[in-house]
């Protein structure tokens, strides 16, 4: 008697986890993630000073939101991020004494994508604003 309700045990639990719903990982595809996630942060934290290079930029960049993730299982992990960044620019006006920056700040909606490899270092592989 022990041993068939053993039994119906097990086939239950398979039958269970079969039956439960997870995010599509099927071929590496992207799956949403937390926008609060700690290893998104630390990504992003990785990368930050390279916007300014990838946008071709000497501006200053700063992530003022990041509006929605995603993540991809690769040789490490992709994460796929739309992101607003308040850009700084300054300019030095004036001469000699007199000189002093003039900065103006512009929020831009951007779309990035981070590769945390596994050797854990972090490249920002593209990144396009609007």
């Amino acid at each position: 008697m022990k041993s068939i309700l053993i039994l119906l045990f097990l086939v239950s639990v398979v039958f269970a986890q079969k039956n439960t719903p997870r995010p599509n990982l099927d071929n590496g595809g992207f799956h949403d993630i937390d926008v609060n996630d700690p290893d998104l942060l630390k990504a992003l934290n990785a990368v930050k000073d390279s916007f300014g290079k990838k946008l071709n930029s000497t501006s200053t960049f700063k992530v003022s939101k990041v509006n929605s993730a995603r993540s991809q299982i690769v040789a490490g992990i992709n994460y796929e991020v739309k992101l607003t960044l308040t850009q700084k620019t300054c300019y030095y006006l004036g001469v000699g004494f007199n000189s002093g920056p003039s900065c103006t700040s512009e929020n831009r909606l951007c779309q990035a994508t981070i590769w945390a490899k596994v050797d854990a270092t972090y490249e920002l592989t593209s990144i396009d604003c609007k």
